[in-house]
């Protein structure tokens, strides 16, 4: 291979991992610690602090109408161009100018508020993506609290009538972690790690310092779902009823928005109900949009849901939800769709109404739900799903990190990487003068790649991992000084340097491939049947090993090539020359 065309390698390595480790570059060293904070609040929490942002834009513009926008509220400037892009000047400097660009609106207050509102969302929102591409810290760096829950099979096996098979428990065990994370909003915590342990655990991992006890809710709470015949004539009535009492109205309206008890109003028959129905706004928090009315008696109760998901109608091309009812499930649901067809059902998930269908034919255990938008199907396919877990789960282990301990570790390890590193750049400088700084140059790179693979790929540092990268730092260099033995004893016989380097590096290839193979395949197989601690060291040794092998059989070999000429310096007492012999 021509030398531009190792070059062009070098640099599209080097190019891709600047791409990965950007992401961790821009979170760590550049995100404000207050601003980090952020992507731990809930759905709530995130509202809340966009709301009250709002207000107090709106507030300061008020205050301060004849000067300029300060640097702190700049952001307001680009909505206020936005805003009168097109339509007029957008040379808007103070905050008078601000105010006048949504003085078109009908409210221009409400317009600010709910564009700096929006801005204010998205930018947490683009701080939790930007933190999901950067290099994670393991719990046990970051603070929090990690719990491993057991699987039982056997309440799968009552729950289908039948043996399950692995890929029944692999697909169940999958609706469990999504249900988990789509409970999270509900106990009101910031969104935790959710991933599969093995092939029967699940691994959940929450940061900072959650409650336990709103811990156990989460994971043993189980929602109630049950589908329930519609009233559309008793409902009319009910809004008459509540034209004329409009007091009455607002109490049962806040009543239901908070969840609390009221008085059913007296135009409703007994075996009746009113019911609010239910969306997700923006923030992915539920908000009140209407009332109906219900029957008390349930006509299917969602224990016997088996599945749920987004599919088309095969007429319409329209989005539909595909519901798979256990048998017994589809026969009382037979029954009961064939004697009201043409009548409205709700989907009735802990008292609120996720959606209101009409029955159209008899249902058995195969229902197609229709009459929604692609989100709205898909946000449904998720709340008939999530109201209780698939397969059962027992917590087997529960542990604490706290945050201080977490700050210590990595300012401990980050401290054994830099002296490690330190040691092992003047090792090869003593022993092999300015070759040695090549080999330092090939460590460095090693480092960088492992890292912006652990970024790029999405893992997870832990404090495993960083015992992994200060044992590959210095395992890094063994490749060098095997290929730096070779040339000097080729140099000895009374090779020339440039032909010397390239017999050292092809007779140095086997032997440091049989090293690091055999490492590989040890790291490999904890990486496969190891603990979870295990794991991390595992696959930052192994990262490690192959960035290893890069940096030292071709990296080095490049920079060797590009800089030896006529004379070597490859140790302090002798330097080697063209002209001499053995």
């Amino acid at each position: 291979m021509r030398k531009t065309e190792r070059i062009l390698i070098a640099l599209v390595v080097i190019a891709i991992c600047v791409w990965f480790l950007f992401p961790t570059i821009k979170w760590y060293g550049f995100v404000p610690a207050e601003d980090k904070a952020l992507i731990n609040a809930t759905s709530l929490q995130v509202k809340e602090y966009s709301q009250e942002q709002a207000r107090d834009v709106l507030d300061y513009l008020n205050q301060n109408s004849s000067s300029e926008v300060s640097k702190e509220y700049s952001f307001v400037l680009t909505l206020a161009k936005e805003q009168v892009k097109g339509k007029g000047s957008t040379d808007l400097r103070t905050c008078a100018d601000v105010l006048t660009a949504f003085s078109a609106s009908a409210d221009e207050g409400q317009a600010l508020m709910e564009a700096v509102e929006q801005y204010c969302r998205q930018r947490i929102q683009d701080l939790k993506e930007l933190s999901s591409k950067a290099l994670q810290l393991g719990l046990d760096l970051k603070g929090g609290m990690s719990i491993l829950l057991d699987v039982d099979p056997s309440s799968l096996s009552e729950r289908l009538g039948h043996e399950p098979s692995e890929s029944e428990i692999s697909t169940a065990i999958d609706e469990d972690i999504e249900i988990l994370k789509n409970r999270i909003d509900q106990f009101g915590m910031a969104e935790p790690e959710i991933r599969r342990q093995g092939d029967s655990q699940i691994l959940i991992e929450l940061a900072g310092t959650p409650d336990p006890g709103r811990v156990d809710a989460f994971l043993k709470g189980k929602g109630s779902l049950a589908f329930h015949l519609a009233d559309t004539l008793t409902t009319q009535r009910v809004m008459a009823y509540f034209e004329a009492n409009t007091e009455e109205y607002e109490k049962i309206i806040d009543a239901l928005a908070n969840d609390l008890p009221f008085t059913q109003p007296s135009v409703i028959p007994q075996d009746r109900m009113l019911a609010g129905v239910f969306y997700t706004d923006e923030y992915g928090l539920e908000q009140l949009s209407s009332v109906v009315v219900i029957y008390r008696k349930a006509a299917l109760d969602g224990g016997y849901l088996l599945s749920a998901q987004t599919s088309k109608d095969s007429t319409s091309n329209q989005p539909t939800v595909a519901v798979k009812l256990s048998d017994e499930g589809g026969s009382i649901f037979y029954d009961f769709t064939k004697g009201h067809i043409g009548q409205p059902l709700a989907i009735v998930m802990d008292g609120h109404v996720k959606s209101v269908a009409t029955i159209r034919d008899a249902l058995s255990t195969n229902v197609q739900i229709s009459g929604f938008t692609a989100k709205e199907a898909e946000n449904l396919a998720i709340l008939l799903k999530t109201a209780s877990l698939p397969i059962s789960v027992t917590i087997s282990s529960q542990q604490t990190v706290g945050a201080s301990l977490g700050e210590d570790s990595v300012r401990i390890g980050m401290k054994a990487i830099f002296y490690g590193f330190i040691l092992v750049v003047l090792f090869m400088v003593v022993f092999y003068s300015w070759s040695g700084l090549i080999a330092d140059v090939a460590l460095v790179m090693n480092l960088v790649i492992m890292v912006a693979t652990l970024g790029g790929f999405g893992s997870t540092l832990t404090l495993t991992g960083i015992a992994g990268l200060i044992l590959s730092v210095g395992m890094a260099v063994d490749a060098n000084v095997i290929i730096f033995e070779r040339i000097k004893d080729e140099l000895k016989a009374g090779t020339l340097p440039k032909k010397a380097v390239s017999t050292g590096f092809s007779k140095a290839l086997w032997t440091i491939l049989d090293s690091n193979i055999t490492t590989i395949i040890a790291a490999v197989v904890l990486i496969f049947f190891g603990s979870s601690a295990v794991r991390g060291f595992a696959t930052t040794l192994a990262i490690g090993i192959a960035s290893s092998l890069f940096t030292s059989l071709f990296l080095s070999h490049l920079l060797m090539d590009l800089t030896v000429g006529e004379r070597i310096s490859i140790s302090w007492r002798r330097r080697y020359a063209v002209n001499e012999k053995n």
